[in-house]
């Protein structure tokens, strides 16, 4: 059986979700300009938090002492709430979509990581049997599973912008046409057709071919036949709350969850007071996720003495998670 295993780390799903930090690295010091130029600024990340237009135009009529910063950062705040109108709308003004935060972000990494997916996707039935994204966090998992909807959204406001921009530049055309190529009735070069814009068009097809891409993925992700998900985690307070409120999440967007995975038990032959000590909360941790996750197959693993890394070890694990499944029951235990 082919398989192929993609690893995204914590960075893949933090881009939109990271708002630049008001405050300049550099101390204003007692500068007036400095000073004022920092609180427009943070006048114009705020509006765009908060999807606040009519603010943004505001600003941008009135003039900004260092608008292309107010640009960029006002466009990474935007996408950070969702508020895909205005953020296609501050491209539109010149934010730059590869800018880039202190810790190296661009406001469209996310974006590119949900289009490498989804071609992974559709290339993995004629290359694989499975396909397993090793996914970051819960939080930044939900946040990935928003994307299709927001980028959707986003390119249609682009869209949008741009045909508002064309449809303009073609009036302004008429108010400044040479009368010499009017025909009888007033019209420009007569009845012969404009062609339309070549770049134009090539634009809008690159939209609407990342647009169906997006609307793709979302598909295959909530398709319980191809798909499926599986929650890991820790036999932990934290992680069990975490864990629940994910479930729910998943539940809002139509995910199908076909488990969990309760992993890093100890196993039952730890010795020592302390090992003893923590197996004694671990098993009440273990009851309380059998209640809290009665409705969905649990998988149990213990903590391995070494790492998990190469095909060894995944072996290893895999053939631990068949023995389980073939139990028949609800619960599986630990090997």
């Amino acid at each position: 059986m082919a398989f192929a295993w993609v690893r995204f780390g914590a960075l893949s799903c933090a881009a939109l979700l990271f708002v630049w930090s008001c405050s300049s690295s550099d101390d204003p010091g007692s500068h007036p300009s400095r000073i004022e130029k920092q609180k427009q600024v943070e006048a114009f990340i705020a509006a765009a938090r908060q999807g606040q237009s009519h603010k943004i135009i505001l600003l941008l009529e009135n003039g900004l002492m260092d608008r292309q910063a107010a640009l960029d950062r006002g466009l990474m705040a935007a996408l950070a709430e969702e508020h895909t109108d205005l953020a296609a709308f501050l491209l539109n003004r010149g934010a730059d979509p590869k800018a880039k935060t202190h810790e190296g972000f661009t406001a469209l990494m996310e974006a590119a990581l949900l289009e490498r997916m989804a071609d992974l996707m559709v290339d993995a039935k004629s290359r694989f049997d499975l396909l397993i994204f090793d996914t970051a966090p819960s939080g930044h998992t939900i946040r990935l599973l928003s994307l299709p909807e927001l980028m959707a959204a986003w390119i249609d406001g682009m869209m949008g912008y741009r045909d508002r921009s064309r449809r303009l530049g073609e009036l302004l055309k008429v108010f400044s046409r040479d009368q010499s190529k009017e025909d009888g009735f007033g019209m420009i070069g007569g009845s012969q057709d404009e062609p339309d814009d070549s770049r134009d068009g090539r634009i809008k097809e690159i939209l609407m071919t990342r647009r169906r891409k997006f609307h793709r993925a979302r598909e295959l992700l909530t398709d319980a036949s191809t798909t499926a998900f599986l929650l890991v985690l820790n036999a932990e307070r934290l992680p069990i709350l975490e864990s629940e409120k994910t479930l729910d999440l998943l539940s809002k967007f139509n995910v199908p969850v076909a488990g969990m995975i309760v992993n890093r038990l100890l196993p039952p032959d730890a010795e020592g007071d302390f090992l003893r000590e923590r197996r004694l909360q671990e098993d009440e941790y273990r009851d309380e996720i059998d209640q809290t996750f009665a409705g969905l197959r649990r998988i149990y693993l213990n903590l391995l003495p070494h790492d998990v890394h190469g095909v060894e070890t995944l072996r290893e694990i895999g053939k631990a998670i068949m023995e389980q499944l073939g139990d028949g029951g609800g619960a599986a235990r630990a090997f």
